[in-house]
């Protein structure tokens, strides 16, 4: 289990695609912001604010609004200003109280008073459409309004208007304002996201914050360099570059417009509009950093009210503009606010510093390094008791600041409380510097501020100070998930990767080149990363629905792991071996090296276990050379007998071993049944051959193989002491041309397999394999421990330091299972095998000599097997997922982005791993390349017990595979009673999304294209099984339910055509008696079928020239044959 947890975890990690952005973290100093509880609790100080500047208004007799009553040069009216410092208030309350335990009240009464204030924004917005400011441009006013549902609600509002709130006085917008409001408005969407289905207005809130953030920038923003890398604010409706107020910085609002958008993308109207506002605000963090470092003055910390800026920002500007009646080289009503917002980043994102290497240390700034310099001053000019103000206004200035003098208003209460909010940056003496603070914070609670602007700030101060913005500090920096966003991506680059598509057809026509495969492999893995970047890119939709998203994509990341071994074969698959005959050796026949034959066997019908010795009794080769072992595990007499009459008729080189097992010694199954042959029968052949006692061998077999155990050496022949293994392919002549379960296998055997012998470490599949005796006998035989017993016994051989290798010829044919059911227990049985060795002797941590690429390929079949788990979560999740957003409407969000991304980047993939399968099944019919694709899907639902039944470590039990068609057609059935509710219920799902494609909002679109295309994918998938269950039951040729006399008769002479048509280019005209032939290799294996019988019957003559001189094999009459 743990090597799995760590391999996702490292497959995760390897697959995030991790951008350059403009800031980086560095560590953080490790200093906690102070706080004090003598400043009161928020709940109270807010309600103060609502209650004293509070003013309802109410339209179309539904709607409250609270707008905050105006002083000053806004006393003839209502400004945005005082609206926005409302929602900040009530936002940050709401992300407080939410899921406090006994605040229950208090959440409500500030979630209804927050959203009263929201209503009262969305009328100024509603407002400002009735006048629109001609200082903008048509195209700057189109760009703006397309981010608001295309200027139908703007999402911010001019800054002043009347007091009855029925027109706007002054236009333009207020940068701070917007600024605030938008912060307030994200936080009410947060705190109240986790319950956001009680809330029927929650929806339009979360747009219309995702709108204003999207629209913030091309109003806001200062455009003229962001060539060169750098955005600057604007002031308000003007300014920029030539005038700018460093208070309208605000780095930690920006961060958290940022990863709004992130954590939201499926709200974007615009293709690609988050992944190019991202790119923006990460611009305008950083510009806002140099801004702040330029324009502060060293000696004591200050920033003017105004100032042009210099070009980078972060060298010092010049003093040449003023404006709101502010003059700009004074610290005063302008200035102070920049304290709090630098005290609210280094609160929220301790951590974070922009670092531009290209600016040596001028291109490097961080908040805490701002306010080491503010607070350090501000702590020499506090003055403990003073009836009047805290702090003295004897500030140093000099020639080099900016800030020349400072207006005598530090004991108004939006002076000093903002200021103080800076003090939660520990300085120096901490516990000194707590004891400031909690003064400041009592003196606060006793002030009694009326007017809005100074009670506003009193309260944000307040709520600053006694820990609340920390205490939701978890609840702003989550925003934006586990995305790690790539680079800008401009619209027509995200076609890039279909740009390659005019590739496949070159690559098609030179498949055969190996160097040309390898390409198209490198071009499989860049477009599947592609489409993992694009997903990364946009993992989180709906935040409160996070789970959602990223189970989906974690499942769907390890899925496609899967195809990992699909681009190993493609790249290792080099051709076959050549084909190689003992008696084209210059070997003479002593030198032929002796071989022992097994045929294992259990409860498998006689007449079946008969074919298979016939077959072996037939192998070209010298007598006195080959031995047969018919190894009986079932002890059974009828067994016995018919090898003692075959013995009796001159079977001399055929022998019956059963072995005696003890009652409650462990007999481990066929490995024990081989082993028992091995070391305690008297075999003693220097080579071992292992044939399934269903497997029909050719009479060239050994012919064809043991050359494979030889090698040249300066002009000689001798045996490989390395190679230890010999491995053929399985052939079956009893399946349905059809073969709608893959049970020929032929892309394993002819490709895969050759990528294995490529790499020196060929698997052994348990029949049609020779091994060294020796090798065996070094490993103490074959292997116990798992129920696939040869793929953990050529594992073992291989990590001795031996070589196994395969041959692509057809030397054996056998029985395929005959039921759906026998197939299932079959291949679980296959599966079980891998995954006992992958939780039990993982390849990744073998002990031995393997290689890495050996490693790799012994780990992927058990691993293939636990992708089972992931892909049945996979298709069970998303019906569900379907199924509750259209059932329960429950809004459960995939993934964002806009809908041609995914479908490019789909297509794109799939376009190049269906090409990649074609390529790896080259040579094959067409009609196979697909089955390989279906595979997982029907398989997943059998092999998932098995996972955790050998994750638990149950034992599997060794059930030998049936190969007589009996009626099962009800066990067939329940086999694929799974696969026939999930198709259901993805009928459904698909029916439901076709319908609701038509109809879909542009931020759905691309969720249900990629929905669409996996539901149609898996019903596809699950289809062979459903097929094979239902229409066509009995996958073989002669299965039929109850079968008769007849019929068996018809399922025998199907065996004798398919044996005879194998061997009649071998067959010659003999008399049915053994006599000795001339030709060198001669072999006549005649088959007749005698009166309808249901027995085959048959002549062996074996003839093999040693120094020009025939040998006889002694072997039994036809006549014989027929008697047993």
């Amino acid at each position: 289990m743990a090597n799995l947890f760590f391999l996702r975890v490292a497959l995760i990690i390897s697959f995030v695609f991790i951008a350059p952005v403009a800031s980086t973290q560095t560590p953080s100093t490790g200093k906690i912001p102070l706080t004090s509880a003598e400043a009161g609790t928020s709940i109270e100080v807010f309600r103060k604010f609502i209650n004293q500047l509070g003013s309802p208004h109410g339209y179309d007799d539904t709607i409250l609004i609270d707008t905050s009553k105006s002083s000053g040069v806004s006393s003839d009216g209502l400004v945005s200003e005082g609206q926005s410092y409302g929602l900040l208030l009530g936002g940050t309350l709401v992300s407080t109280l939410k899921d406090k335990p006994g605040r229950e009240s208090d959440f409500k009464y500030a979630v209804e008073e927050t959203l009263a204030m929201f209503l009262g924004w969305k009328r100024l917005c509603m407002l400002t459409l009735l006048q629109r400011d001609d200082r903008f441009s048509d195209s700057y006013y189109k760009e703006y309004i397309s981010g608001c549902d295309n200027g139908k609600l703007p999402c911010f509002p001019h800054w002043k208007f009347d007091k009855a709130v029925t027109k706007p006085l002054e236009l333009g917008w207020a940068t701070d304002a917007d600024e605030d409001a938008l912060l307030g408005i994200i936080l009410l969407v947060r705190g109240t996201a986790s319950k956001k289905h009680a809330y029927p207005w929650w929806d339009e809130v979360a747009r219309w914050a995702f709108d204003s953030v999207q629209a913030f920038m091309p109003l806001h923003a200062d455009f003229s360099r962001e060539e060169s890398g750098w955005l600057m604010l604007k002031a308000g409706s003007f300014g920029g570059w030539d005038c700018n107020s460093p208070s309208y910085h605000a780095p930690a609002a920006y961060k958290v417009f940022r990863d709004f958008s992130i954590s939201y993308p499926h709200l974007s109207r615009q293709p690609n509009q988050v992944q190019h506002r991202t790119a923006q605000w990460n611009m305008l963090i950083r510009t806002s950093y140099a801004t702040l470092l330029g324009s502060q003055c060293a000696e004591n910390g200050l920033v003017p009210n105004w100032y042009t800026a210099a070009y980078p920002p972060y060298e010092k500007g010049t003093i040449e503009c003023q404006y709101s009646g502010t003059d700009g080289d004074k610290f005063g009503q302008e200035a102070f606010r920049t304290f709090w917002r630098v005290a609210l980043d280094y609160i929220w994102y301790p951590n974070d510093t922009s670092v531009d290497t290209n600016f040596g240390e001028y291109g490097r700034f961080s908040s805490e390094e701002f306010l080491e310099r503010a607070v350090s001053n501000l702590r020499e000019q506090y003055i403990p008791g003073d009836a009047r103000s805290p702090f003295a206004t004897n500030f140093d200035f000099n020639n080099t600041c900016l800030v020349r003098s400072i207006y005598p208003w530090l004991y108004e209460s939006n002076f000093y409380a903002t200021l103080s909010t800076a003090l939660t940056y520990p300085v120096g003496n901490t516990s000194a510097q707590q004891s400031e603070l909690d003064s400041l914070a009592r003196r606060m609670k006793l002030d009694n501020a009326s007017k809005y602007y100074e009670l506003s700030w009193l309260t944000i101060s307040t709520m600053t100070i006694n820990g609340d913005f920390l205490a939701i500090q978890d609840t702003v920096t989550s925003l934006g998930g586990v995305l790690i966003l790539p680079p800008n991506v401009v619209d027509w680059k995200t076609f890039i990767p279909m740009f390659l598509m005019p590739l496949l057809p070159l690559l098609w026509c030179f498949r055969r080149w190996l160097l040309v495969r390898r390409i198209l492999a490198v071009l499989c893995i860049m477009t599947l990363l592609n489409y993992l970047c694009f997903r990364t890119y946009n993992l989180i939709s709906f935040e409160a629905t996070r789970w959602v998203s990223v189970s989906f994509f974690v499942l769907e990341l390890i899925c496609v792991t899967g195809i990992s071994q699909t681009l190993l074969v493609l790249w290792y698959d080099v051709g076959h071996v050549e084909s190689r005959r003992m008696n084209n050796m210059p070997l003479c026949i002593r030198e032929f090296p002796t071989v022992d034959v097994l045929v294992p066997c259990y409860g498998e019908p006689m007449e079946i276990i008969r074919d298979t010795l016939v077959a072996a009794l037939a192998l070209d080769y010298p007598a006195g050379k080959v031995s047969i072992y018919l190894c009986d595990d079932g002890k059974r007499k009828e067994l016995h007998d018919m090898v003692v009459s075959l013995q009796r008729k001159g079977a001399h080189s055929l022998h019956y071993v059963a072995r005696t097992k003890t009652p409650g010694v462990p007999h481990h199954a066929k490995a024990g049944n081989i082993n028992n042959c091995l070391f305690n029968e008297g075999c003693k052949g220097e080579y071992v051959v292992i044939f399934d006692c269903d497997m029909i061998c050719k009479p060239e077999f050994l012919q064809a193989v043991m050359p494979h155990f030889f090698k040249e050496v300066n002009g000689q022949w001798e045996i490989d002491q390395k190679l230890c293994m010999v491995q053929t392919p399985q052939n079956f002549y009893n399946i349905a041309p059809q073969d709608h379960l893959n049970q020929h296998m032929h892309g394993f055997f002819k490709h895969d397999m050759e990528a294995w012998r490529n790499m020196g470490c060929a698997p052994c599949c348990g029949t049609g394999v020779a091994f060294k005796r020796a090798a065996l006998e070094e490993i103490d035989g074959i292997q116990y421990g798992s129920i696939t017993e040869d793929f953990l016994t050529s594992l073992t051989l291989t990590s001795r330091g031996y070589k196994t290798t395969y041959v692509y010829e057809n030397l054996v044919e056998g029985l395929a299972p005959e039921s759906l059911t026998q197939f299932v227990l079959q291949r679980s049985r296959w599966a079980g095998g891998g995954l006992e060795i992958f939780f039990r002797s993982n390849p990744l941590t073998f002990k031995g000599g393997l290689e890495w690429k050996h490693r790799i390929m012994y780990f992927l079949p058990g691993y293939g097997t636990i992708l089972s788990v992931p892909l049945l979560m996979f298709l069970v999740l998303i019906s569900v997922f379907v199924a509750g957003d259209v059932l329960f409407d429950a809004n459960w969000s995939v993934m964002g982005g806009d809908w041609y991304s995914v479908f490019t980047a789909l297509v794109t993939f799939f376009s190049f791993y269906i090409t990649v399968l074609v390529v790896v099944n080259r040579d094959l019919p067409l009609h196979y390349f697909p089955m390989r694709l279906k595979e997982s899907g029907y398989f997943a639902f059998w092999f998932a017990p098995l996972v955790f039944k050998t994750m638990f470590g149950k034992k599997l039990t060794f059930k030998v595979t049936s190969k007589e068609g009996e009626s099962e057609r009800l066990q067939d059935l329940r086999f694929i009673c799974p696969h026939l509710f999930i198709s259901m219920l993805y009928l459904f799902v698909v029916s439901v999304l076709l319908y609701s494609l038509v109809s879909a909002p542009a931020d759905k679109l691309a969720q249900k294209i990629c929905l669409l295309f996996w539901s149609l994918y898996f019903m596809w998938q699950l289809f062979p099984a459903i097929h094979v269950g239902l229409v066509n039951p009995l996958p073989g040729y002669m299965n039929r339910t109850g079968m008769d006399a007849e019929e068996k008769a018809a399922r025998q002479r199907a065996i004798s055509n398919s044996l005879e048509s194998r061997y009649s280019d071998r067959a010659m005209d003999i008399e049915p008696a053994l006599s000795p032939r001339k030709k060198l290799g001669s072999l006549s294996f005649i088959l007749e079928e005698q009166g309808g019988a249901d027995s085959i019957a048959t002549g062996i003559s074996l003839n093999v020239l040693s120094k020009g001189e025939p040998t006889t094999g002694s072997l039994p009459a036809p006549e014989d044959l027929n008697a047993v």
